[in-house]
């Protein structure tokens, strides 16, 4: 799929090193709303910086600079939909919203005039506070033309009538105010996740009695997650929707900690091991790959499905890891774990490197490697400064066997699925036992919890290997 707009696309991660460049929301183009490619745009990344109407946790204006920051190591495409949301639209970051930090209602007003520029456009933004007192003024510019439904994250409903005393615009009110005005639907609302004691039910009762639906975090996890947000969908309709995600919809005992992101490289590459390897690369899949590569090509010079299976996972004499086969894959990453590890500790001089690279993989793989393009230089890692972290490809290798193991005992008939080309099985075994804990566990208690408690270990990884390469 060709992109929509070349001059939307990220900055690729090894076109310009991360930490290099001006940050910007996801590596995206900055443009100012009188460019006139900001007329392009369908989604635009803004950034709201103002926290006047926090009572208590101040700090959120500088939410914007941060997300701009660690946004830097996004990659384009997601790993289960294969989806690239920037071929599909055209999305920049159009800078942040203009703030009074000494004026609340002044503020509320920029905010708002920004936001209408951006609907005038015809831009969908994709805002990033700032405390959640700027929903206010966002919802003014988004439901000025008619009131706007929402889907709301969160542990509290923000329906707050004041804040000490007769402060109407806080960081508790914001969609009181808008239902009040008449720029968000009741009808059309439903918050989710709300939780935690309570000074008093006002806030509760009110938003109950306009018409909102209040799922609470006990009836999110007595129904599931796909059960509610089925019924959230049903309430907002297909007409326009905001949606919105306040910090406190994670745990405040886990805030500004990594639990919302990996746990840790090893995890990370697991997943893309499984997908490639114990799925992408099993006989029941490659069967089913057979006959859609058949029906798509006809005749492509492979005779039947086990045949195509063996030449999926033929083993190979190669030179470049990326290109091993899965017997091999490993003995690349030790080759340069361990030159890697000598380096560091000054026991390998750089200007030895190459002779050391060659010598030693002539010893592990039986042939001699006749150019540095096919050797110390075949990977970007060393160009680039990334050190220190290449060995857990193999530790994600060896978390894939485990968690494969584990899922297929608890799917004895995941086999049948592949060869229907369907892995979504797999998909929710993966993110019910794994992904949704995110780094609420050290990686290999991780691995261990989805594992049933059994502790990892390269057993399971050999045994697979063993077991599938023993009989090709």
């Amino acid at each position: 799929m060709q992109p929509k707009d070349t001059a939307f696309q990220p900055i690729p991660g090894l076109k310009t090193a991360r930490f290099a460049g001006m940050p910007t929301f996801m590596r995206l183009p900055h443009l100012e709303l009188d460019n006139p490619q900001a007329d392009k745009t369908d989604i635009a990344i803004v950034g709201v910086p103002f926290d006047g109407g926090t009572s208590n946790r101040p700090g959120p204006r500088h939410g914007p600079r941060q997300l701009r920051d660690l946004s830097t190591m996004i990659r384009t495409t997601h790993p289960r939909s294969g989806v690239n949301p920037f071929k599909l639209v055209n999305c920049a970051d159009l800078g942040d919203a203009p703030v009074n930090p000494m004026d609340i209602m002044e503020s509320l007003d920029l905010i708002t005039g920004f936001y209408n520029q951006l609907s005038d456009k015809g831009i969908m933004p994709l805002s990033a506070g700032g405390d959640h007192l700027v929903s206010c003024p966002i919802l003014r510019a988004l439901g000025r033309n008619g009131p706007v439904g929402m889907i709301h994250f969160d542990a509290h409903t923000d329906m707050n009538d004041a804040y000490f005393g007769d402060s109407k615009y806080t960081h508790g009110t914001p969609f009181r105010r808008a239902i009040e005005q008449g720029f968000l639907d009741p009808k059309r609302t439903i918050q989710i996740g709300i939780r935690g004691v309570k000074y008093e039910t006002t806030d509760f009762d009110w938003a109950l009695d306009q018409g909102v639906r209040i799922v609470e975090i006990e009836e999110l996890f007595e129904r599931g997650v796909d059960d509610v947000m089925q019924e959230a969908r049903e309430i907002v309709g297909d007409d326009e929707t905001y949606v919105s995600f306040d910090i406190d919809g994670i745990d405040p005992a886990y805030a500004l900690t990594p639990l919302g992101r990996g746990v840790s490289m090893g995890v990370h590459e697991s997943q893309s091991r499984i997908y490639e390897n114990q799925l992408g690369r099993s006989r029941a899949f490659c069967g089913w790959l057979y006959g859609q590569m058949r029906d798509a090509f006809g005749d492509f010079g492979v005779a039947d499905e086990e045949t195509f299976y063996r030449t999926v996972n033929k083993l190979h004499q190669g030179f470049i890891r990326t290109e091993a086969d899965e017997v091999q894959y490993n003995l690349h990453v030790l080759l340069r774990f361990d030159l890697e590890r000598a380096l560091i500790a000054g026991d390998l001089a750089v200007d030895d490197l190459e002779a050391a690279w060659n010598d030693r993989f002539a010893f592990d793989f039986g042939f001699a490697v006749e150019k540095p393009s096919n050797g110390m230089l075949q990977d970007v890692h060393w160009s680039v400064g990334l050190f220190g972290y290449f060995a857990t490809y193999s530790l994600g290798n060896v978390y894939a066997g485990c968690l494969n193991e584990a899922m297929r005992a608890d799917l004895p008939n995941l086999d049948e699925a592949l060869a229907q080309g369907d892995p979504s099985s797999a998909t929710e075994w993966l993110n019910e036992a794994l992904q949704r804990h995110g780094g609420l566990r050290e990686p290999r208690a991780t691995i261990a919890h989805a594992c049933s408690g059994v502790e990892p270990s390269e057993g399971p990884l050999l045994k697979y290997l063993e077991e599938k390469f023993g009989e090709l």
